[in-house]
């Protein structure tokens, strides 16, 4: 239930994010985290209430990070041929490096690691 719940907050996060900053809808940004927080806890009560079986889970995600390390080695590779601030380059490397730690866990956190790449 927990990867169902994070992409229903990432939808929720875009949304609002969208609206405030593409279409610079005036919005109260003091009240949109605990507003957020309100509406994953109506969805995690209704998916309790109901049983809710999970359509995607941990098991159905694991598999994307298989090829993750070459893919973020590469990456990183590119990360140093951009044209970017010395300090930008620094913050990359090491999402990728903590990234790079997580997924080489014996049992890595997912869910971080979705973080992470956001």
């Amino acid at each position: 239930m927990v990867v169902d719940v994070s992409i229903q907050l990432d939808g929720l996060m875009n949304g609002y994010f969208k609206w405030i900053v593409i279409d610079d809808i005036d919005i109260d940004r003091t009240k949109i985290g605990a507003y957020l927080v309100r509406r994953i806890d109506d969805i995690v009560r209704g998916l309790l209430d109901r049983d809710e079986i999970p359509l995607i889970t941990e098991k159905n995600i694991a598999n994307l990070y298989q090829d993750g390390e070459q893919q973020l080695t590469d990456l990183k590779e590119k990360v140093h041929k951009l044209q970017l601030p010395q300090e930008k380059v620094k913050q990359l490397d090491e999402v990728i490096d903590i990234i790079l730690k997580e997924i080489n866990k014996d049992e890595p956190q997912y869910m971080m690691v979705q973080g992470l790449l956001v």
